[in-house]
């Protein structure tokens, strides 16, 4: 039996060079995805300023229900978190 894998929420901003380094590595493993800008949704934005220290600081990424949260998050380190919860390479 599969084990199912957990929702990847991404929150970003418009234009934001951090998130295009890492969108390619999501994409490539097919990732179920919820991604959300701060800069159409004043509700995500206070949440990023909660967990980020008063900045709005993106990409944040949340694997499933809070198993982690990656602050502006290398494509190494996202992958090695995304491994460690079943969306391994390929």
């Amino acid at each position: 039996m599969a084990s199912k894998k957990p929702l990847i929420t991404l929150y970003t901003k418009t234009e934001c060079p951090d998130t295009e380094a890492i969108r390619p590595l999501l994409q490539e493993r097919f990732v179920l995805l919820q991604e959300i800008n701060i800069d159409r949704d004043e509700e995500a934005a206070r949440y990023v300023r909660t967990v980020s220290g008063d900045q709005l600081i993106t990409p944040l990424v949340l694997i499933g229900d809070g198993l982690f949260r990656l602050s502006r998050p290398t494509v190494d380190v996202l992958d090695a978190a995304l491994r460690r919860v079943g969306y391994d390479s390929r």
